[in-house]
């Protein structure tokens, strides 16, 4: 996955936006073969997400930046996947049953000597930010809640998030060839009818 080149705050949300299965260049160490094993036990309910919410970065007892062992004590379901990186490089990742069919996806990041989670993927019905925005929502719904929004692409993806930031950037479907020109400096060009496809969970970035 390519960094975006945009500076500032913008760039500090949206530098490790991925696809589902994509991230940013792994470094440091991989989470312990012990970790892999932690994950084979049966799921726990902790880590259901029927009606959770989203903000600040979590969702029910999940959130961003937890590490790899507290990830696998919370949902030891969890399993192990590989993720692609930058320049085709493996991506560490669990993928988490939350309840019936559902999965969220965890990336991991390892850069500090720490595995921990960087972001969640949440691409199904159910869990909504504190405004009600979850997947299926559109760009009306989210305008008619948000004031104030900030947009971005990755790989061709659209992202937009609130402003202030609130810990979770909404993936639309929606291509970024299908947009007019200037639609990162004004968001207010995306249709209305676009819709939320996917629901990022990250760090809160702090305002400026």
């Amino acid at each position: 996955m390519k960094r975006l080149t945009r500076r500032g705050r913008r760039s500090a949300i949206l530098w490790c936006i991925p696809a589902l299965l994509a991230g940013c260049k792994p470094g440091g160490r991989e989470p312990s073969a012990n970790a892999s094993v932690q994950a084979q036990k049966g799921p726990g309910q902790s880590c259901r997400l029927d009606s959770a919410v989203v903000a600040g970065g979590a969702v029910g007892a999940l959130h961003a930046g937890m590490t790899v062992h507290d990830l696998l004590t919370t949902c030891p379901a969890a399993t192990l996947v590989q993720g692609s990186g930058e320049e085709g490089g493996g991506r560490v990742m669990y993928s988490i049953p939350v309840g019936g069919a559902d999965t969220v996806v965890a990336a991991i990041d390892s850069t500090n000597g720490r595995a921990s989670v960087q972001w969640f993927s949440i691409e199904f019905v159910g869990p909504r930010t504190a405004a009600g925005i979850g997947v299926g929502a559109t760009m009306r719904n989210v305008r008619s809640e948000y004031a104030k929004l900030e947009a971005d692409e990755n790989e061709g993806a659209v992202y937009v998030w609130p402003v202030p930031d609130q810990g979770v950037s909404l993936g639309l479907a929606i291509s970024r060839n299908a947009l007019r020109d200037g639609w990162r400096q004004q968001p207010g060009f995306i249709p209305d009818s676009a819709r939320v496809k996917e629901l990022l969970v990250r760090a809160v970035v702090a305002s400026r």
